[in-house]
């Protein structure tokens, strides 16, 4: 009984050292990061397309800070997750972590969400639609070449926020994943255009053939379908030959 009480006693002692520990290690930390400074600036943008939607001077003005403002500043006195939040406020935003290390580090490291496509109103305003669905203001120092959606749904659309949120876009989303993804799609489709019922006419890079594609349900199975019309029949019959073709219906190709 007495080596029981004995090992129980030692353990409660090594857990009272060990969280002692914690509390003076977070003790220093904070006391030392109250007192230290900014004494260098570093942003890092995560860009895997290279498209300059946002630069090191937008970063900065988010953050409603000059660089000049950020050295020499007390670490203490920097409120980091306001930074961040800041940050997040932009649509190209898709993560943002601001951190300080004990050498006096201050880093900002920004990730930005990748576009598949573009609506474009009649009047010429419109939104990129990033990968999660969200929709993201046109910059206006670059320009991005995606495929651009037009018809009478962009006005609708455009006002969703973000496409899986609403329910056509939740249908319309995969096939621009698809498109966007295959190299193959990517160089022979440029335009969609939706109609108010939401049926789709796709607009070739190449050709003067209006796709008749219908809903966007059953991607797969049309792009199957409009593979075979590409690479099989009008390198055969002649890129000329036909005006239309309509691939809505299931086992069906319907070319004139």
């Amino acid at each position: 009984m007495k080596k029981v009480r004995l090992n129980l006693i030692r353990k409660e002692a090594l857990i009272a050292l060990v969280v002692a520990g914690i509390f003076m290690l977070i003790a220093f930390t904070n006391r030392y990061n109250e007192s230290n400074i900014v004494r260098s600036v570093h942003v890092i943008i995560e860009n895997d397309e290279n498209n300059h939607v946002l630069e090191e001077s937008d970063i900065f003005h988010l953050m409603q800070l000059e660089r000049e403002n950020l050295l020499g500043a007390s670490a203490g006195n920097l409120n980091l997750q306001k930074l961040e939040q800041r940050l997040s406020t932009n649509k190209w935003v898709e993560d943002a972590n601001v951190y300080f290390d004990l050498k006096g580090n201050l880093f900002i490291e920004v990730s930005l969400r990748k576009a598949l496509a573009r609506l474009l109103n009649p009047n010429g305003s419109g939104a990129f639609i990033a990968t999660d669905g969200t929709l993201m203001p046109v910059p206006h120092r670059f320009t991005l070449r995606r495929l651009t959606i037009t018809g009478s749904k962009v006005h609708e659309l455009a006002r969703a926020g973000n496409l899986y949120q609403h329910p056509y876009g939740t249908t319309l989303m995969p096939l621009l994943h698809i498109l966007n993804q295959d190299a193959f799609w990517q160089a022979q489709i440029a335009q969609l255009d939706i109609a108010a019922n939401g049926k789709i006419a796709m607009i070739p890079q190449v050709g003067g053939q209006i796709i008749e594609f219908g809903y966007p349900d059953e991607a797969k199975e049309k792009l199957k379908k409009l593979d075979v019309f590409f690479t099989r029949i009008l390198p055969t019959l002649g890129w000329s030959r036909y005006h239309r073709v309509n691939v809505e219906y299931r086992n069906q190709i319907v070319a004139e």
